[in-house]
C-alpha cells in the first residue's frame, strides 16, 4: 500500500490469516467479507501490545487476504471499492483500485480520540461516532462533516450509530439521539430497554430498543 501513513504505522508478519487472531469485528457486504482482528505482540512496549489486522475474503470466507496491519483499529466498513477504518484521531481510507491509503483527521480530544463505530448507509453515506459526536462523509471518505451539533457537549461520547432512512440513531451512555440528516435537527431520548444486556460492539442498535421519555 502507498499513501499518507502516520508514524506509528508499520507492516507486520505476525499472522497472515485470521485463524490465530482475536477477531473483533466481522462485516459482510454483497461481494466480500471483512474481519478486524487483534494479535498480541509481546515485543511492543514494556508489556506487549495488540496489533490490529484487516482481512478480506472474496469467496465467502474460504480464503483470506491480509489488507493492512500495524496500528490500532476500532471498526471497519466498505463502500465503492474503498475500505474505511476507524482509528485514533480519525479515519484511514484504503482505495482498493489504486492501493493508496489516506488519513482523514476527525477529532483530537483530551478525553478519548478513538473512533467508536463506522457505518455506511444504502445510499453510500458513511458515518462515524466518537467522543466529539457524529461525523458523515458523502464522498467516499474524501471529506467529513459533523452532524447533530445540538448534542450537548457533556453527553457526546457516541458509542454506537445506526442509519434509519434519512435519520441516524446515535447511542450515548444514557441517551439515544435521533439525528435528521436533512435538517440536522436532534431529538434526545433518555433511557431505553435492555441496555445492560446489550453488547454495544456486536448488537445492532434499532428503534425497538427505544423508550421515549
Amino acid at each position: 500500500l502507498q499513501g499518507d501513513w502516520s508514524s506509528d504505522v508499520c507492516s507486520s508478519d505476525l499472522v497472515n490469516s485470521p485463524d490465530s487472531a482475536n477477531i473483533v469485528k466481522i462485516k459482510i457486504f454483497q461481494d466480500r467479507m471483512l474481519i478486524l482482528a487483534n494479535v498480541f505482540d509481546e515485543s511492543l512496549g514494556h508489556f506487549g501490545e495488540n496489533v490490529s489486522f484487516v482481512y478480506q475474503s472474496l469467496d465467502d470466507g474460504i480464503t483470506w487476504q491480509e489488507i493492512v496491519s500495524g496500528f490500532a483499529m476500532q471498526d471497519i466498513t466498505y463502500h465503492n471499492n474503498r475500505i474505511h477504518i476507524g482509528r485514533i484521531n480519525g479515519i484511514a481510507t484504503i482505495d482498493l483500485e489504486t492501493d493508496n491509503i489516506f488519513f482523514s483527521p476527525i477529532v483530537e480530544s483530551k478525553l478519548n480520540d478513538e473512533m467508536e463505530e463506522i457505518e455506511v448507509s444504502p445510499d453510500g453515506t458513511i458515518a462515524v461516532s466518537c467522543h466529539e459526536g457524529v461525523f458523515i462523509s458523502e464522498n467516499d471518505g474524501d471529506t467529513w462533516t459533523e452532524i447533530g451539533t445540538d448534542i450537548h457537549k457533556d453527553d457526546d461520547w457516541i458509542e454506537a450509530i445506526e442509519f434509519n432512512g434519512s435519520e441516524i440513531f446515535a447511542l450515548e451512555t444514557s441517551r439515544v439521539y435521533r439525528i435528521d440528516l436533512i435538517t440536522n435537527a436532534v431529538e434526545t431520548h433518555k433511557g431505553f430497554v435492555g441496555y445492560e444486556e446489550l453488547d454495544r460492539k456486536s448488537t445492532r442498535l434499532n428503534s425497538s430498543h427505544l423508550v421515549i421519555s
